[in-house]
């Protein structure tokens, strides 16, 4: 997304660099006369790879086997998506363009998601729980 930096330079000044988005490992930006090599250091949940972002995304078993609905924290903001049965399986969903910005000689990259099952004890959806509500109320 870009933003603020604060760096050392070599003669100890310390400089407030402006980031463009889309910067990738290995970009140079310029401070002055000073080129500062960029290095990407991301969340333990998160992977750049090229222009790709690849991020690990807990669901709950029951949407794995079923597919439907899924809403997901991404860098982008929550996304909602809908599972197929077939990506429920591969445990794998490309969500195309929403990867990395393009920037110079770099294309806009596109975010995979690694589903995994979801913890056991972690909260369904409302909609899960209304219908177990509903399902135990006709049953009595």
């Amino acid at each position: 997304n870009g933003g603020w930096a604060h760096h050392q330079l070599d003669d100890g000044r310390r400089v407030r660099v402006r980031l463009p988005p889309g910067l990738r490992s290995g970009d140079t930006v310029r401070v002055g006369a000073a080129a500062l090599k960029v290095v990407l250091h991301g969340a333990p949940d998160i992977l750049v790879r090229g222009d790709d972002l690849w991020i690990n995304a807990a669901v709950s078993p029951r949407m794995l086997a079923e597919g439907g609905r899924v809403a997901v924290e991404t860098p982008l903001g929550r996304r909602i998506l809908w599972l197929t049965k077939k990506a429920g399986e591969r445990k794998l969903v490309r969500l195309v363009g929403q990867g990395l910005p393009a920037r110079g000689p770099h294309r806009r990259g596109h975010l995979f998601l690694r589903l995994a099952p979801a913890k056991v004890g972690q909260a369904d959806s409302a909609a899960r729980t209304l219908l177990r509500r509903f399902a135990a109320a006709w049953a009595a």
